[in-house]
């Protein structure tokens, strides 16, 4: 919209910074203004419905569509696993992305059981886990794991009260392989004991586990003290030491499309011109070096094309790329397949597995597996 000129405006745009008035009728009236951005908050506590109305007003060219508005940076960043200098591509723009706080406010002050997503606008904070299967080879191996897995859903239904319905997926009664990408999630909300303080956390976990995958657990929260977080973190950090499950902390990016969201760090990458001598490097990743499958993850061409300098889709729809994980947990490896018949092996360091390890120890273990799978890919390319 155009900025309208009224009365409360004085027929000019109003300098930064919050104005308020009450009129005669005992109406309150506030004024916040960004100079592009003009929210007027209006009150009256005579009216029935006892309402807050809100008026918003855009300046038409405070977007970001238009081209002088966004600021391409090219640079370079040292990689230190292949000792030379990559190229990095960021965009920043002179507005801000519109916040959404009305359904902010509507999840606050609303009912956390009945809310379907938090939605990644509203900015909420969050943690990634991930336990990483056990490694067996027959089916004793197997069921054992089982048996971990099913104290871990029980420990799940008391924190939610309720039967979450969780699918555990077994090779021997599956004889197909993982579904290609994790359809379903199972979410619920933890409250606070004490009545008078009104905070929440909620937990999305995956509504299948497969024993021969990964299986994801995120807590999310908007309303929530850090004690009462940290305090759901240890919890869940001492339920899996207890059943003997492999719980390690990921980065939010490893299960997102974009790879590139930290500008001081580039993921490293090895193109491989031929998909039959991809296919056999990405069976010996399980084989061979230790990997376990974290299942296909979308990917838009935005996020890969330009910095990876590939196509890989002819629309602007997203595609599913593999992605693998080291046992060790420091290592995430993704593969885009390029339309030219090329595949890119992405290379993603989890620097937030340093629980019980120092960063150095974690720095140095996926160094010494990307160097396996880089003396793996050459191997290879000289069949």
């Amino acid at each position: 919209k155009q900025f309208r000129q009224r009365p409360l405006l004085r027929d000019r745009i109003p300098v930064p910074g919050p104005m308020s008035r009450r009129d005669n009728s005992g109406s309150i009236q506030h004024t916040l203004s960004m100079g592009h951005r003009i929210h007027i908050i209006s009150f009256d506590p005579t009216s029935e419905s006892k309402s807050v109305e809100v008026t918003e007003y855009h300046a038409s060219f405070a977007t970001n569509r238009i081209c002088d508005n966004t600021y391409p940076y090219n640079y370079k960043i040292w990689m230190p696993a292949t000792q030379r200098y990559q190229q990095v591509s960021q965009t920043f723009l002179r507005y801000p992305v519109e916040y959404p706080w009305n359904s902010l406010d509507n999840i606050i002050c609303g009912d956390p059981d009945n809310m379907p997503d938090l939605g990644p606008k509203t900015k909420f904070r969050c943690l990634t886990f991930c336990i990483i299967p056990d490694y067996f080879t027959d089916h004793d191996g197997e069921e054992a794991f089982v048996i971990k897995i099913k104290r871990f859903i029980e420990f799940l239904n008391k924190q939610t009260q309720k039967e979450l319905r969780i699918q555990i997926v077994c090779s021997t009664t599956s004889h197909t392989e993982p579904p290609a990408q994790r359809v379903k999630t199972s979410h619920f909300i933890i409250h606070a004991r004490k009545r008078d303080r009104y905070e929440w956390i909620r937990m999305e976990v995956d509504g299948t586990f497969d024993t021969r995958r990964t299986y994801r657990i995120t807590i999310q929260w908007l309303v929530s003290s850090a004690i009462k977080v940290d305090a759901q973190v240890q919890m869940l950090q001492r339920r899996c030491k207890q059943y003997g499950l492999h719980l390690i902390m990921t980065p939010q990016t490893a299960s997102g499309s974009n790879l590139f969201l930290n500008p001081l760090q580039r993921p490293e990458s090895i193109i491989v011109p031929c998909v039959e001598q991809a296919q056999q490097v990405e069976r010996a990743l399980h084989e061979r070096l230790g990997f376990c499958d974290d299942g296909r993850h979308v990917v838009y061409p935005r996020d890969a094309e330009k910095n990876f300098k590939i196509k890989i889709s002819e629309k602007r729809a997203g595609v599913l790329a593999q992605q693998y994980l080291h046992r060790s947990g420091t290592l995430f490896v993704r593969i885009l397949q390029d339309l030219n018949h090329s595949v890119i092996f992405v290379f993603l360091l989890n620097r937030k597995c340093s629980d019980t390890n120092t960063q150095l120890h974690v720095q140095e273990t996926a160094l010494a597996v990307f160097r396996d799978v880089n003396k793996l890919i050459a191997e290879v390319s000289r069949l």
